[in-house]
């Protein structure tokens, strides 16, 4: 959709239209803005009146999602130092810059902001967390192990700065995507963080922002992923009330709350929003639980965002210093911190670990799709209902440590695939289930199945922009019929599945149709059904009125088949299993084709 930004100045003799890259000429170092109310009132009325014009918004600001407290009784942090021949994985900070005590661990920096106009703390604290969180918080909160290598990325000057700057969201863009490809050239890094969200003006409709566009854009052309912060509610009076373990009283309270649905970037279609959650060992607080201060869901078209939480710590206003997370800041100084875009940067080191391990081969959806197969659902969530308070505030979970999903185990068995779904093409992959947990053609046993693709998107249909849907379904064989019939259920869907009949609304809210990531399962303890047989069916939608992209749509897709008991050796049966076909795999961590497998192993 074609866009135009208008700006009021004082000046009447200026009267200009330039592209953004010539904003800051155009404008010269200060421009003096106009504050006549009448001047915008006959503007907009202008506007609205126009047959050409669709959409009228008001500028946004930029925001970071944080805030903390210095405690002066907390030392100075000793940061680490890259050990000699030591490999870590890279990811890109986009924010105002860092201290000099992280340049160590600094492989490429690019300063457009003045020094003057600065504010390091923020980047600081996100790369600090980056490079040591575990020695800060531990490994529970901090699952990855410490060291990592950052591309700096200081875009983003003080609060008050930014539209010096930025004349507009097409702006930034333009300069992130410079900045990426820039990075990306030189460290390879693939996965960036974005911890600041727009604050939007109040009244309006929630759309799809140039912000949010331009993400999206970037991350398809370069294949690079951004992690970016679901953002913080804004005032104390709007935030919700601690989480407790009175279940009424915390779904009153969610009832009740307004102003904290997740603000642009984070609805990026193709971006990962995270969430923030409560650490453990927090007094007066329930480890796990969605923070008070985070914002939930939907996303925009119903999307599931947050597409998962991490650790953000605690906001007590009784007790600020001790939000159950540390960072440090300039120069060193170790602080309690609480806020989303603490959580992004614990995902974004997860996901640059997958890529790390599996030697920068594969593509962005495979993982993303890496990342969302391993997510779980904090245990004090597992009495809400899942296809809104779970999915609303963690999404699909929290990530956990990428060597430990590598590993696997000798009683578990993962597929990936990736691949393009090409025009008038149905796909399907035939597999026999583990033979040890197969008795007289009953299947037990859990199976998950994970599936993220890269649509073609277009803002100029607003609620419909995903042009293409794809879907993948596991299919058990019926013997009686000769035919495969669907065997899973939706995994955000409260009664377990979407039937044929279904209105869209129920098949976007609960089987997640539009939506680019969906999960759906197979559970039974006892065993059922009366074949070994199985495929995977996966098939694609059109809009109405669009054709397929000739070049395909991108795709990955992980499977996982396990022992509920943790006792058979079903690593092994599938290996068996998909030979007996001649299916050929090959090992995640090893260049190869589009089918790996990985698991069987125990440990680390």
């Amino acid at each position: 959709m074609s866009r135009m930004y208008i700006w009021l100045l004082d000046a009447p003799s200026m009267r200009r239209i330039v592209s953004p890259k010539d904003l800051q000429a155009a404008f010269g170092e200060a421009p003096s803005f106009s504050l006549d109310s009448r001047a915008h009132r006959e503007l907009l009325s202008l506007l609205e009146s126009h047959p050409a014009v669709r959409r009228i918004s008001l500028p946004a600001d930029l925001k970071p999602g944080a805030s903390a407290a210095t405690p002066a009784t907390l030392p100075l942090h000793k940061f680490s130092t890259p050990l000699k021949g030591a490999k870590y994985p890279v990811v890109g900070v986009i924010d105002g810059g860092m201290d000099p005590s992280l340049k160590p661990w600094i492989v490429h920096a690019s300063n457009y902001v003045a020094p003057h106009h600065a504010d390091i703390s923020h980047g600081s604290e996100i790369g600090a967390l980056l490079v040591d969180g575990q020695l800060l918080n531990g490994r529970d909160v901090c699952p990855e192990p410490d060291g990592c290598w950052l591309a700096d990325l200081a875009l983003l000057p003080q609060d008050h700065m930014f539209s010096m700057y930025h004349r507009s969201e097409l702006h930034l863009v333009d300069l992130i995507e410079q900045e990426v490809v820039d990075a990306k050239a030189a460290t390879g890094a693939r996965v960036f963080c974005f911890s600041h969200n727009l604050d939007e003006p109040p009244g309006g409709t929630p759309i799809y922002t140039d912000l949010s566009h331009g993400l999206d854009w970037i991350a398809r052309k370069h294949d690079v992923l951004f992690v970016v912060s679901a953002g913080n509610a804004p005032h104390v009076s709007s935030k919700r009330r601690e989480w407790t373990a009175n279940k009424i009283s915390v779904l009153t309270n969610l009832a009740s709350s307004q102003s904290d649905r997740v603000t642009a970037p984070a609805d990026s279609v193709l971006s990962i929003a995270v969430g923030a959650i409560n650490p453990p060992n927090v007094a007066g607080t329930v480890a796990g639980a969605p923070a008070r201060y985070s914002r939930r869901g939907p996303g925009l078209m119903k999307l599931v965002k947050p597409d998962v939480a991490h650790f953000g710590g605690v906001c007590d206003s009784s007790s600020p210093a001790m939000s159950g997370l540390l960072s440090a800041t300039i120069g060193g100084q170790q602080k309690f911190v609480h806020g989303t875009s603490y959580s992004a940067p614990l995902v974004a080191k997860a996901l640059a670990r997958y890529d790390q391990v599996t030697l920068n081969t594969l593509p962005r959806e495979a993982l993303t799709a890496l990342l969302i197969h391993g997510a779980q659902v904090p245990q004090c969530l597992a009495t809400y209902d899942r296809s809104s308070i779970v999915r609303d505030m963690v999404g699909f979970g929290v990530p956990v440590n990428a060597q430990d999903l590598i590993n696997g185990s000798p009683h578990s068995s993962t597929l990936l695939f990736y691949d393009d779904m090409m025009p008038s093409k149905d796909l399907f992959f035939a597999f026999d289930w583990p033979r040890s947990l197969v008795t007289d053609g009953k299947c037990r046993g859990k199976a998950t199945l994970t599936l993220v693709y890269t649509p073609p998107i277009s803002d100029a249909f607003e609620t419909e922009m995903v042009r293409i849907n794809l879907e993948a379904v596991l299919q058990r064989r019926n013997p009686k019929t000769g035919t495969y019939d669907k065997d899973c259920e939706d995994t955000f869907s409260s009664d377990g599945g979407t039937s044929a009949g279904a209105m869209e609304k129920e098949l976007i809210e609960d089987g997640l149709k539009w939506g680019v990531v969906k999960q759906t399962q197979f559970y039974s303890k006892r065993g059922k059904g009366s074949s070994s047989d199985w495929r995977i069916w996966v098939k694609y939608l059109e809009r109405s009125g669009e054709s397929f992209p000739l070049e395909g749509v991108p795709f990955a897709m992980l499977l996982t088949i396990s022992d509920i008991q943790q006792q058979e050796p079903i690593y092994q049966d599938m290996r068996i299993g998909l030979s007996a076909r001649d299916v050929l795999t090959g090992d995640i961590r090893q260049p190869g084709g589009r089918l790996r497998t990985f698991g069987g192993r125990s440990g680390r």
